[in-house]
């Protein structure tokens, strides 16, 4: 497996992945990209074997990073020539360069794990033209892979034109509910370690960014600043805007009720979402990737039986309206936050409901369904090699 940001630790669908191989026969291997330079060169994680390609970034501008990447790539690819694997399995388009290349000099299979739809996503971020190249690049590309998993119906359909020449298969990030089987003395535990006992908790977990929807949040909790004193807000995670959001909480005096703890692992979340009453899922329509967003803590949310806000609008609109499971709200407006928050904290008969509600969807999205999808499609590959 390749993977170009961030770390295994932190990606809970490669971690997923690569555990249910583990558990199916496989020796999985990940190559990471370390771009800070100080984790290990290797070592060994839930059973997977990390190899870290040590490039550090001086800086965080769009050139630098197209740099270094163009280098993971390169370093990468000579990597994977002297390895012997059977299967290479390229997280997102900023690994399919090497992953491909390598491959098929290698006479082995290619797969493509599309975790968004990659043009997109970078396009506020890049000069057009540059968006343009990248998105033929890349069908290019998809065109010459033995399978492309696609993280959902959206993401499939983006890729549709390739049909006929690629087996493209859906696996959502969905979870194992035995993974949020957790204890009541561990959430106790955890209440008393975060000082939310006897508090209404609300989670983000996520980017630290602007448009994340957070400085609605925080207008939310100060319009209600008297009406509910045990409201908090946890968030976890880290980016470009958390200083400025740190200083909007302190500016607005509600410190009291936000709690900053930084980026938490993969294997932690459960807890997280088990020991919150919410899930924060609030994205602004001025972020154009947010109305094709079925984010990974809509799942952890869903398996853990928790309620969800939301954005009104995109494929999360849509998917929580069939579900019944969430309260929509207008993510431009803080007051319809804060009267959805006040909607599920003060009736507890419709809080129930919404939790009866994400459990049943809990059958449906299971990572048990998406584990059997993954397993299927590396044992056609293997029948083909």
């Amino acid at each position: 497996m390749l993977l170009a940001k961030g770390s295994v630790k932190s990606d809970a669908r490669v971690v997923f992945e690569a555990k249910s191989l583990i558990k199916n026969g496989y020796k999985v291997t990940a190559v990471v990209w370390d771009r800070k330079g100080i984790s290990k060169k290797r070592e060994v994680y839930e059973g997977i074997k990390i190899e870290r390609v040590r490039l550090k970034m001086l800086s965080s501008n769009l050139l630098n990073l197209m740099l270094h990447l163009i280098l993971f790539n390169i370093i990468t690819f000579f990597r994977l020539l002297s390895k012997n694997f059977d299967i290479v399995h390229c997280h997102d388009f900023d690994t399919l360069i090497a992953g491909l290349f390598a491959g098929k000099l290698k006479g082995k299979k290619v797969v493509y794990d599309a975790h968004e739809i990659y043009p997109l996503m970078v396009q506020p971020r890049l000069p057009k033209i540059i968006v343009e190249i990248m998105s033929a690049v890349e069908f290019l590309l998809v065109k010459k892979v033995d399978a492309l998993i696609a993280v959902s119906e959206i993401v499939a359909n983006f890729f549709k034109e390739v049909r006929d020449r690629v087996n493209i298969s859906v696996i959502m990030n969905c979870k194992d509910p035995s993974d949020f089987d957790i204890s009541k003395e561990n959430i106790t535990e955890f209440k008393v370690r975060f000082g939310t006992e006897n508090h209404f908790v609300i989670l983000y977990d996520g980017w630290l960014i602007p448009d994340s929807g957070l400085e609605e949040l925080f207008c939310a909790v100060e319009n209600l600043n008297g009406q509910i004193g045990d409201i908090m807000a946890i968030i976890c995670g880290d980016g470009c805007a958390e200083e400025k959001l740190k200083k909007m909480v302190k500016e607005k005096n509600i410190e009291k009720y936000v709690k900053f703890v930084g980026k938490i692992q993969s294997k932690d979340i459960p807890l997280f979402v088990k020991a919150c009453d919410i899930m924060y899922l609030v994205y602004k329509p001025t972020d154009k990737y947010a109305f094709l967003r079925t984010p990974m803590r809509l799942f952890e949310a869903i398996t853990a039986g928790k309620p969800i806000i939301a954005s009104n609008f995109g494929e999360l609109g849509r998917i929580l309206r069939k579900l019944g499971c969430g309260v929509l709200v207008n993510p431009e407006n803080p007051n319809d936050i804060s009267y959805a928050m006040l909607d599920i904290i003060r009736n507890k008969h419709r809080y129930k409901e919404l939790c009866r509600n994400s459990k049943r969807a809990s059958q449906t999205y299971n990572w048990t369904i998406m584990e059997e999808r993954l397993v299927h499609l590396y044992k056609r590959l293997n029948h083909t090699t």
